[in-house]
């Protein structure tokens, strides 16, 4: 759950307005774990990062590199190496504003 609620019951009788057991339920903390936090990769390899452990209503919103020359990464997270050496940074970016990054080097 991305932002704080409040859990109550009702009574559902013609004409009753009451309520009881009203509880807050908390936001809850986003999380995230990546199957790896750097990538080796030769010219034109590609792996796929793995995302597991959301929050519950949580999800992963985009993924973006910091140089497309570098490396590009699909929507699914499959991270490729393009024909030049370099390093890039692939960021994940969750739902709920949790962001966390991948080093991804290129080597010919």
């Amino acid at each position: 759950m991305s932002k704080t609620g409040i859990q109550s019951h009702h009574c559902l009788t013609a004409g009753c307005t009451e309520k009881w057991n009203a509880s807050v339920i908390p936001k809850l903390k986003p999380t995230i774990q990546l199957s790896t936090t750097s990538l080796k990769l030769q010219a034109r390899e590609s792996q796929i990062v793995e995302v597991s452990g959301l929050a519950n209503g949580d999800k992963v919103k985009s993924w973006q590199s910091s140089n497309t020359s570098i490396a590009k990464v699909g929507k699914k997270g499959k991270v490729t190496a393009k024909n030049k050496k370099g390093k890039a940074t692939i960021t994940v970016t969750l739902a709920s504003g949790l962001k966390k990054n991948i080093s991804v080097t290129v080597t010919k």
